[in-house]
């Protein structure tokens, strides 16, 4: 009678590494973290390394990416607003995932230095928003109503024809575009001027919408946040009814992190 033989497979002793979510970057020695939950409503812990400590959460391998929906986003922006409360914080951006632990410390051994010198630039800072919008119905009438020569050429162009030449309408086009783009300029500049002297540096973020004039994100001290409110009402006392000007945050610094994770995620 044959022997009836069976094949055994031998179990894997290999540990599959756990993907982990970043949410920020601070000093080490964070050792409080309160009651904060993380994406998927996972454990927050930090991997410390270096003088530097990550904080992270697991993700299942089986699903190596946080789904981008609100309570995701909610959970990561509470963990960053929590975490300023207590200390210095580089920020990481939304869905960026380490491979596993062992990417983390090679990431940290190999750019330590410049996280220690992104985590001084930081030290005690906040990020502060400026924004300036036409408070205007028709940002094309109001600069028509208020430059003669864009008024000049707009009826040049449309006199008695229905049907301009399609040149003649980019060049108008143009000639907006300029005055817009001047207008804005010269409004960043004069504000500029104005709060510099009550934050560290003043980076500005190019307009998503047609209305707005100045978009500017400033790294201000915690200490002179005071003095920089004070600058900000200053700045709108030069603004006339044409003009809001909003003051938002403080924010994690995300526009005075500089940061290339790609080594950490495996992303290229």
């Amino acid at each position: 009678m044959a022997e009836n033989k069976k094949k055994v497979r031998k179990s894997s002793s290999k540990v599959i590494a756990k993907p982990k979510v970043i949410y920020a970057i601070t000093a080490g020695g964070l050792q409080d973290l309160g009651n904060l939950v993380g994406i998927n409503k996972s454990d927050i812990y930090t991997i410390e390394k270096e003088s530097i400590s990550f904080v992270v959460s697991d993700l299942s391998p089986s699903s190596p990416r946080p789904r981008p929906d609100r309570r995701n986003i909610m959970a990561h922006n509470e963990i960053l607003k929590q975490l300023m409360s207590k200390t210095s914080v580089l920020p990481v951006r939304f869905g960026t995932v380490a491979t596993g632990e062992r990417a983390v410390n090679r990431f940290c051994s190999q750019y330590n230095a410049q996280l220690l010198e992104q985590l001084d630039r930081v030290q005690d800072r906040v990020e502060m928003g400026i924004k300036v919008t036409w408070n205007v119905p028709n940002i094309y009438d109001y600069f028509v109503d208020n430059h003669s020569e864009l008024r000049e050429e707009r009826d040049r162009v449309y006199d008695g024809n229905k049907n301009p030449r399609r040149d003649d309408r980019i060049n108008l086009g143009h000639m907006y575009d300029a005055l817009v783009t001047e207008a804005r300029l010269s409004h960043q500049t004069d504000l500029e001027e104005i709060i510099l002297p009550g934050c560290d540096e003043i980076h500005s973020i190019p307009p998503k919408d047609e209305k707005v004039v100045v978009n500017l994100a400033c790294l201000v001290q915690r200490a002179d946040l005071e003095v920089f409110e004070e600058r900000v009402v200053e700045a709108g006392k030069t603004l006339d009814n044409t003009y809001d000007i909003e003051l938002n945050g403080p924010w994690a610094p995300h526009n005075f992190v500089e940061l290339d994770l790609k080594t950490m995620t495996g992303r290229r």
